[in-house]
């Protein structure tokens, strides 16, 4: 993990995710960039409110807001050297965050969630979800109300699919530095029919996994997958959830229903999404 982008607009939910990207960074020895947007749409408005002058100053004192973060990351790092750097984008926020990844060949996104007064309320923010949709690298979306917490116990939804060896393989190189106890989660409407194949599956990681905090006993029952999900991460006391996001498949249902009432726990956890 090289490299760490974090969009940061100031809001309480982008500047609880800073804290984490900050943290990640150091535990990894990574670099991190934060970069504020300036959409087009934002662009227009301030020039029809306040005219050019007036727009360049909003934007000097965004610079300076940035440049302050940066400085009090890099004071306040352990590495000899400046891990934190600063731009201010202008555009479509998905697609210059997307440009950037490319261009910085970064390795992870870190971004924050709004979450909601109530559970009728509850949803991801859109920017989040769009980015996920668009990446092709892992991002992690904290909610607002997440206070920074070392990732100790770890969930991790299964589809018991090959793939998911692979991205274990990812996720336990992520949390190397945490230590983590890591609990590998099914979530079934049929559990006399997944049984066989679950504690096949679960063998076969045993056995091409090596992490010995892993957790390969938990097979959850439940028409709905997200409280089920919730279930888990209340049971163990977790500190990230994490889904691997491809067409069609648990993940990519979970967006779409995020912007329900059900979805309410998408906002009171970390989610890291993988892409397969």
């Amino acid at each position: 993990m090289n490299r760490i982008l974090c969009p940061v607009d100031f809001s309480d939910a982008s500047l609880t995710a800073l804290e984490y990207a900050t943290e990640i960074a150091e535990k990894h020895g990574s670099s991190l960039k934060i970069v504020h947007v300036i959409t087009s749409n934002e662009y227009n408005e301030k020039l029809v409110e306040s005219g050019d002058e007036a727009f360049q100053q909003i934007r000097e004192e965004i610079g300076t807001k940035l440049g302050v973060i940066s400085l009090e990351i890099n004071d306040a790092s352990q590495h000899d050297y400046d891990i934190c750097t600063q731009e201010i984008l202008y555009g479509d926020f998905t697609d210059r965050i997307a440009e950037t990844i490319e261009k910085e060949n970064i390795s992870l996104v870190v971004m924050g969630t709004y979450g909601a007064k109530d559970v009728n309320e509850a949803r991801m923010g859109s920017n989040t979800v769009k980015v996920m949709d668009k990446s092709k690298i892992p991002v992690l979306s904290i909610p607002a109300n997440a206070g920074y917490q070392n990732f100790d116990r770890v969930v991790y939804g299964s589809e018991l699919d090959d793939e998911d060896k692979l991205m274990l393989q990812q996720v336990v190189n992520f949390l190397v530095p945490y230590d983590s106890h890591l609990y590998l989660v099914h979530v079934t409407e049929n559990p006399d029919k997944d049984k066989e194949v679950y504690k096949k599956y679960t063998e076969e990681i045993k056995s091409y996994i090596n992490y010995k905090k892993l957790d390969v006993e938990e097979f959850a029952t439940h028409e709905d997958v997200g409280i089920a999900l919730e279930h888990s991460m209340n049971v163990h006391d977790a500190h990230l959830l994490v889904l691997v996001h491809k067409n069609r498949n648990l993940l990519s249902n979970l967006f779409h229903r995020s912007l329900t009432k059900r979805m309410s726990y998408l906002t009171n956890f970390p989610l890291l999404a993988l892409r397969n």
